[in-house]
């Protein structure tokens, strides 16, 4: 499922695709501004499902599920009203961002749920 978003550090217009793959959820964002994918990030869903529903207003960190020889990458979330804000980072600190809608990301995650 396809979400649009903003970046809260640029303000550019991005995507955020949430799929169901067998390691877990998989965040994937774009800049439509350049058509440029951003990055990757592959979650399991139930701590990502518990974040969302604890709705957390201090950042929460979640992370990934890497494969073998990948560099693991940490997901960071916060809820604020009706927003949900997610970083994506290495443990450099390298990264991209975007804020997107609650519901638009709870949907998403109930539709990746039911298809996986």
């Amino acid at each position: 499922m396809t979400i649009y978003g903003l970046s809260q550090t640029t303000g550019i217009e991005r995507t955020l695709e949430v799929d169901a793959i067998p390691a877990g959820v998989r965040l994937h964002s774009r800049d439509d501004e350049s058509y440029r994918d951003i990055d990757k990030i592959v979650v399991a869903p139930e701590p990502l499902l518990a974040a969302l529903i604890d709705r957390p207003t201090e950042r929460t960190t979640i992370p990934s599920v890497s494969a073998a020889g990948e560099a693991s990458k940490l997901l960071d979330m916060t809820v604020r009203g009706n927003e949900v804000m997610l970083w994506v980072r290495t443990e450099t600190g390298n990264g991209w961002d975007i804020a997107v809608g609650f519901d638009d990301f709870q949907d998403a995650l109930e539709e990746v749920s039911a298809a996986g």
